[in-house]
């Protein structure tokens, strides 16, 4: 059972979420956040590629960008998505969640013009279920992560990789991240969610709103990065 703090953001996410699985009837409520981060620091945080010349990128916005700023530019994840699912039932009735896959819809070679960009933001959200996602495997396969939590001195707590199933009702939510990267392909995907409720067995795709996801390799391509608006772009050495 997850912790207490949790039910702070599941409320939170489900507010603020980008997306919502509208298959119908679903017995849990279920939203799909992308590249969700905070921190600073050239060295880590999401990176974008995007088909623009430095001197055409516009400067980074003061507050920090959101995932829709960067694609109005026309980015694409580069080598790696992390994608945060929300789940929750919605009757004390438990919901199995019994095994989560990956579906890419389509491989191309990667883009060899364009550029890097970051905002330079890193960290990201707390630690619940993890996975990750080789997007160059075929197929590729949600690998269970290990996790962690902390004492009550502060300490961290290292928590062993957990893998389906897992429950969740109104009173058990769960949150599951999923980071896919890759270093060959320029990938469209998406998941695939099964669950079971009184014996029977359904499987819900997970996308944003009907779009999949998609994540490209970058090797070759230059990198630029900038913290905030006064500040220019600035070359990242590889």
């Amino acid at each position: 059972m997850l912790v207490t703090v949790l039910s702070t953001v599941i409320f939170t996410a489900l507010q603020r979420g980008v997306s919502h699985i509208t298959e119908s009837p679903l017995p849990f409520s279920m939203t799909v956040r992308m590249n969700e981060v905070s921190g600073t620091g050239p060295s880590c945080g999401k990176l974008y590629l995007i088909d623009r010349t430095v001197e055409a990128m516009p400067r980074i916005p003061d507050s920090t960008p959101p995932d829709r700023w960067w694609k109005a530019l026309g980015a694409v994840d580069a080598e790696d998505t992390t994608i945060e699912i929300v789940l929750q039932g919605n009757t004390p009735n438990a919901v199995v969640l019994r095994n989560l896959q990956v579906e890419v819809t389509q491989r191309r070679p990667p883009a060899r013009t364009g550029a890097v960009y970051s905002s330079g933001q890193c960290g990201g959200p707390m630690d619940p279920r993890k996975f990750s996602v080789d997007l160059d495997q075929s197929p590729p396969k949600p690998v269970p992560q290990a996790g962690a939590s902390q004492a009550p001195d502060g300490a961290d707590i290292e928590q062993p990789p957990i893998n389906f199933p897992y429950k969740i009702s109104d009173a058990d939510p769960e949150i599951l991240i999923v980071s896919a990267d890759t270093a060959h392909c320029d990938c469209s995907w998406h998941l695939l969610l099964t669950w079971s409720q009184t014996g029977q067995q359904k499987t819900s795709r997970v996308d944003l709103n009907g779009q999949d996801f998609r994540t490209t390799a970058t090797e070759g391509l230059r990198h630029w990065w900038s913290p905030r608006s006064d500040y220019p772009w600035t070359a990242v050495q590889p």
